[in-house]
């Protein structure tokens, strides 16, 4: 995602023409793409074959897909640690939830089903709402320019009702420069 294969492989995602436009071979990475996939794929198998010591048609059904698709919706579509974090948590689900009985199913589908409506990009991002949102809550707190040496306690403290109008147009920029720097 943050290497220039993985900003090749998101705009190749996303339009396969502007891709061509800006000069990526999207032959080459087609084929890159389907190379992984295939090794992950084999390594999966590996592991799987280690784990039970047997591979039969039957061991990888509609249920494994299930699960796997599962995982990458609920964990977040758009990264791979998206998809860890879907796997950690549909791993961890029914051992979690056994007190839970009969109903297991049932709030597992609706967890799935309210991830889905409400957060398109899954686990994954409601932790970066909630570090985004922290982080500005945290900005909100401490002044964004030093108050003056003869300011009063209150302004110092970064109490915005006793805060001059240039402080409070300087703690707006500040958070407009947050929402903008790509590093929140």
């Amino acid at each position: 995602e943050r290497h220039s294969v993985g900003r090749a492989i998101e705009v190749l995602r996303g339009d396969e023409q502007l891709a061509r436009s800006m000069g990526i071979e999207v032959g080459n990475y087609r084929k890159l793409i389907f190379a992984l996939s295939a090794a992950l794929g084999g390594v999966a198998g590996a592991l799987n074959t280690l784990n039970f010591s047997t591979v039969t048609p039957g061991t990888f059904g509609f249920n494994l897909i299930v699960a796997g698709l599962t995982m990458a919706i609920v964990g977040g579509i758009g990264s791979w640690l998206g998809a860890v974090l879907g796997a950690i948590f549909v791993a961890w689900f029914p051992a979690v939830s056994s007190v839970l009985g009969g109903y297991r199913s049932i709030v597992y589908g609706v967890l799935v089903i309210l991830v889905v409506a409400y957060e398109p990009d899954g686990l994954l991002g409601i932790i970066r709402w909630v570090v985004r949102r922290g982080r500005g809550q945290l900005v909100r707190r401490r002044p964004a320019v030093p108050a003056p040496a003869g300011a009063t306690p209150a302004a110092r403290s970064g109490d915005s009702r006793a805060a001059s109008a240039g402080d409070s147009l300087a703690s707006v920029a500040e958070l407009g420069r947050l929402g903008h720097d790509g590093a929140s």
